[in-house]
């Protein structure tokens, strides 16, 4: 058996700056447009190969971010993207042995915050390293298309534009021009992607997608957080707020609190609130807190880029 090897990695959450839903592909995906952003919230995850098959552990330690007591975190199966990503890069490579993957989970799941997408891909980065498989991000990314439409672009890491089914992986050209404070709020909905996107009806009307996201990538660029909030878009708000009435509620309360901007990310149920520097998070975060009257819970992020 290969020597022993220990690795230790994070696993961003993501929040979407932009998301336009182009349209149902034949193969029962959505082909999109999605700004994915890299946040100072992670998952920590321990690697440590050995004989066998591949093996995840799942511990909680959201309690020490404070607010809901949330799900009981998945214990292993092969049904964990961890656990499936390892199988796969075990497939694909050849490798003979095994792994036991330790993941403590900071990331709320089915949030709209791509946790488990972004175990998966810090999974397949650190196995590979572990493993010395010595496959490229190109190929890395490839492999975490069949797990996620989010993992290319979490394999890739930086704030990136995704096209297609999320394969299509563009990075910002330019780091932001200063730091990008947010609130992140979810009051403990799990919400079904799935779901969101089958009940997702076109809006044909608006035509003002790409201008949107030009705002955003300008804002970026200048470090403007105002020009970015004018730009923010999620073609999936609607639906997940018709079904969801309390998402839109806190969405309204974070505009009243002062944010430079409030979006969905993704299909929830996270709201994400922009703010203009660290010490205005903080203030969004009480406010809002006062505001909304119900348990939530809440973190101060920036991006991780």
């Amino acid at each position: 058996m290969p020597e022993t090897m220990n690795v230790e990695i994070t696993a961003p959450a993501k929040v979407n700056l932009f998301l336009n839903v182009l349209g149902k592909r034949s193969d029962g995906f959505h082909d999109i447009r999605s700004l994915l952003v890299p946040v100072s919230l992670f998952d920590r995850i321990w690697i440590e190969t050995r004989a066998g098959d591949v093996e995840t552990v799942m511990k909680s330690g959201i309690a020490k971010l404070g607010g809901l007591p949330w799900p009981a975190a998945r214990t292993s199966s092969q049904n964990n993207l961890a656990t499936r990503a390892g199988l796969a890069l075990k497939e694909l490579t050849g490798y003979r042995e095994g792994a036991l993957i330790t993941i403590e989970k900071n990331i709320p799941v089915s949030a709209g915050l791509g946790g488990g997408s972004s175990d998966a891909a810090a999974t397949l980065r650190g196995l590979n390293a572990a493993w010395r498989t010595g496959l490229s991000v190109e190929s890395l990314m490839r492999l975490g298309d069949a797990l996620g439409c989010d993992v290319p672009a979490l394999v890739h890491g930086g704030i990136v534009l995704a096209e297609g089914r999320g394969e299509l992986v563009s990075p910002l050209a330019e780091r932001p021009a200063r730091p990008l404070w947010m609130v992140l709020v979810n009051p403990g909905i799990e919400v079904s992607t799935a779901d969101i996107y089958s009940r997702h009806q076109p809006d044909l009307t608006f035509e003002g997608a790409d201008h949107k996201l030009k705002e955003v990538l300008k804002g970026l660029n200048e470090g403007n957080v105002e020009t970015v909030g004018r730009g923010l878009f999620n073609d999936l708000e609607k639906t997940a707020f018709r079904k969801y009435p309390l998402l839109m509620l806190i969405k309204n309360e974070l505009e009243k609190a002062g944010a430079a901007g409030v979006l969905l990310s993704g299909s929830g149920a996270t709201i994400m609130a922009l703010a203009r520097d660290r010490d205005h998070g903080i203030e969004l975060e009480s406010r809002a807190r006062m505001a909304i009257r119900c348990p939530v819970w809440t973190c101060v992020v920036a991006a991780a880029c």
